[in-house]
């Protein structure tokens, strides 16, 4: 569920941030293709060097698939799926206030034209 929320999360301020631009296309092509990668979509965290494993296992990528599959199987147990755990907590109030505080800033710049 938490993995789930974070990607939700990222997803709408990715959506929040196209308010800035004239398209969307390319912030979100750059932005999820990037996401998938550090996610661990492409090449698994496990398979990463270890130094880049490390900062890709905090950042709220990780959060969003790498968490939940490696504690499902297992292979984060104990006191690291606790602490992982709490580290998907930790980035998906920082998404949510993050896009929270864009959005209202994005808001006040909306012009509504038509009749």
């Amino acid at each position: 569920v938490l993995g789930a929320l974070n990607s939700t999360a990222f997803t709408l301020l990715i959506y929040v941030l196209t308010m800035y631009t004239l398209s969307s296309t390319g912030l979100r092509s750059l932005l999820l293709t990037l996401a998938d990668f550090l996610c661990g979509g492409v090449v698994p965290l496990p398979f990463f060097p270890p130094t880049l494993r490390r900062i890709c296992e905090l950042t709220p990528f990780a959060a969003t698939s790498n968490v939940p599959y490696r504690v499902y199987s297992g292979d984060i147990a104990g006191t690291n799926a606790a602490f992982a755990v709490g580290l998907q907590i930790f980035w998906l109030l920082v998404l949510v206030l993050g896009g929270h505080t864009l959005m209202k800033n994005a808001l006040k710049r909306v012009v509504i034209q038509g009749g």
